[in-house]
């Protein structure tokens, strides 16, 4: 997480509702992994397959994301891009 996004939680009192939400994006997460890959679900075999597969690539990020590859994170950058909001 971004530190200094969290250090302005803390100072504002709103770090607990944060996790709390953090809490259901991972749920909506993890629910869209299970939803998205019936059959076969990735494997590291595959991802290295299509390492070079600009789509494939694209198609697992907003997969496993649950955000659309251009959108921007609250820190105004691509979600790729931003490790707080990547990772």
């Amino acid at each position: 997480m971004c530190g200094i996004c969290h250090k302005k939680r803390i100072a504002d009192g709103t770090e607990a509702a944060f996790e709390e939400e953090l809490r259901k994006e991972t749920d909506k997460v993890l629910k869209n992994i299970k939803n998205s890959y019936t059959s076969p679900k990735p494997t590291l075999s595959t991802i290295t397959t299509h390492a070079n597969d600009t789509e494939y690539i694209k198609k697992l990020f907003e997969t496993v994301q649950g955000v659309n590859f251009q959108d921007k994170c609250p820190h105004g950058y691509p979600y790729y891009a931003c490790m707080p909001c990547s990772h």
